[in-house]
C-alpha cells in the first residue's frame, strides 16, 4: 500500500511535523475522528482480548460516546452525558464493562442480546434511554427520590 505525505490536514498538536500514514480510503474521516474525538476508556474483554469498547469525548455532540459495540455486537453505541459521566467515572466504567462482558457471553452461547430499559447493578438502578441511533446510560432516579426533588427543590443524592 501507498505511503501519503499528510502535513496539511493534520490536528494542530501536529502542527509543523511531518507524519507519514497509510493511504486508505476513508483517511479523512480517520484523521477528523483523531483530531475531534478524545478516547478516554477502552474496556478489553478478559476472556477475548481481541473485543475492546472505547469510550471517546465527542466534542461536537458533547457527551461520551463508546465505539465497538455496534461492529462487535449489532446493538446501539452508548452515550453518557458529561455531567453523570464525570460525577462517577469508575461506577460507569464498571458498567460498560459489564454490558460488555454480557453481551460476550449472550454472543458465545449463540442467544440474542438486547439492551434492558432498566437494570440492577451492584445495588444501583440503570436506565438505557433510547435516544435514536444512540442509547443514553444513566443512573435511575427512583420515584421517591424524585418527590424529594420536588418537595425541597434540590437532589439529596448532590448534598
Amino acid at each position: 500500500m501507498d505511503n501519503l505525505l499528510a502535513t496539511d490536514k493534520l490536528p494542530s498538536h501536529f502542527s509543523g511535523k511531518r507524519v507519514r500514514i497509510k493511504k486508505l480510503k476513508n483517511l479523512e474521516i480517520q484523521e477528523k475522528e483523531m483530531s475531534e474525538n478524545k478516547t478516554l476508556l477502552r474496556l478489553q474483554n478478559q476472556e477475548k482480548p481481541d473485543q475492546v469498547v472505547e469510550l471517546y469525548w465527542d466534542g461536537d455532540r458533547g457527551r461520551f460516546i463508546t465505539r465497538g459495540l455496534r461492529h462487535l455486537f449489532n446493538v446501539k453505541e452508548i452515550f453518557i452525558t458529561p455531567e453523570d459521566f464525570l460525577a462517577n467515572l469508575q461506577e460507569y466504567a464498571s458498567v460498560l464493562y459489564w454490558l460488555l462482558e454480557s453481551m460476550s457471553t449472550a454472543d458465545d452461547l449463540n442467544l440474542p442480546f438486547a439492551y434492558q430499559d432498566e437494570f440492577t447493578l451492584r445495588g444501583k438502578t440503570y436506565r438505557l434511554l433510547d435516544e435514536g441511533n444512540y442509547k443514553q446510560l444513566t443512573e435511575s432516579t427512583s420515584l421517591q427520590e424524585m418527590g424529594e426533588v420536588a418537595e425541597h427543590g434540590t437532589d439529596s443524592r448532590k448534598s
